[in-house]
């Protein structure tokens, strides 16, 4: 997961690609381009708006990225109201 705070919105985001469902980054924790208005998909250059998730450039166009449920606190604080599938612990 990773967290998008811009122009006071909160956006939390599953590191996924809905292209080819690899992680997005391509670096440790940068997700956005240079310019930092774009979300991008470091294995095939796919592009998001921040605010919807929206794929406006490359593979997976019109596609969205997957939105993780949250609440935020009245100090800033993100706590997640549900967790992706992959994330919950297993019982073995």
């Amino acid at each position: 997961m990773f967290v998008v705070r811009r122009n006071g919105t909160v956006r939390v985001w599953r590191d996924r690609c809905p292209h080819l469902g690899s992680p997005l980054p391509w670096r440790k924790d940068t997700y956005l381009n240079r310019a930092g208005d774009r979300i991008v998909c470091a294995a095939h250059g796919a592009q998001f708006e921040p605010e919807n998730g929206l794929c406006i450039l490359g593979a997976c166009l019109g596609q969205r990225l997957e939105a993780v449920p949250f609440v935020l606190t009245s100090d800033g604080e993100i706590i997640l109201t549900e967790y992706p599938h992959d994330l919950r612990r297993t019982s073995s």
